[in-house]
């Protein structure tokens, strides 16, 4: 599982529309041992979950610590507007967290059923999801020059703008997307010491992964083959 989430991710990411091209990718892989569409749907559901979950947890944290980042892309300053988004997305994951606790009914969509993970995953989602964002925002603040650098959590606000923007446009890699929405949130500092550090960013997070899960890939595919063969 753990693999198979490695793959997804480092797959989706770069190819963009995350949600469906690691539907697929998870499909392939998973379809080998048994498991049906309705189990991978289940998977994917709650990875995306987790992910979305983490975004809204850790932006909910900047916003009401650091509501005056939002500055930096709006050009005039909405303190107490960006606060109150920030209280509503940590109540969003505090109703999650005590819909869990509570055994609350499955919510329904139409003929679809969300039911609440027990208590364990749900601590797993929240400490798991929101340590890969901070990590990711890591590589880019230690690359980042010194001169003009704000701070470890000004540029964890940039990120969490620039990968949301990103993984909303669905562009492989949120090429040009995430670097345009990242230079504006740090227009203070020198675009090539930016533009140097995005790149550090996408060689560890996006590259080096992904090579990794082609090897993954080719491996399983050439397994399959030979199993096939015999």
């Amino acid at each position: 599982v753990t693999l198979c989430s490695f793959t997804t991710y480092a797959l989706s990411h770069n190819i963009g529309g995350s949600v469906f091209s690691g539907a697929v990718i998870r499909y392939r892989a998973y379809g080998t041992r048994g498991l049906t569409g309705q189990d991978v749907g289940i998977l994917v559901a709650i990875c995306w979950i987790t992910f979305v979950l983490s975004t809204v947890l850790v932006s909910g944290i900047v916003l009401v610590l650091a509501p005056e980042i939002v500055d930096r892309f709006s050009g005039t300053p909405h303190h107490r507007l960006s606060q109150a988004a920030g209280l509503a997305m940590l109540l969003v994951v505090a109703a999650y967290v005590f819909g869990s606790w509570l055994h609350l009914r499955p919510l329904k969509i139409g003929r679809f059923q969300v039911h609440y993970p027990a208590l364990p995953i749900v601590a797993r989602q929240l400490l798991i999801g929101p340590i890969e964002l901070l990590a990711a925002a890591a590589i880019i603040f230690f690359a980042l020059p010194e001169a003009g650098n704000p701070g470890y959590f000004v540029v964890l606000g940039v990120f969490l703008m620039s990968f949301s923007v990103a993984q909303i446009s669905h562009a492989p890699g949120g090429l040009g997307v995430f670097e345009v929405v990242f230079l504006t949130g740090l227009s203070h500092m020198d675009p090539v010491g930016v533009l140097a550090a995005l790149l550090v960013f996408r060689l560890f997070y996006l590259i080096i992964p992904l090579v990794m899960a082609l090897g993954v890939v080719l491996y399983f595919e050439h397994s399959q083959l030979g199993r096939r063969e015999n």
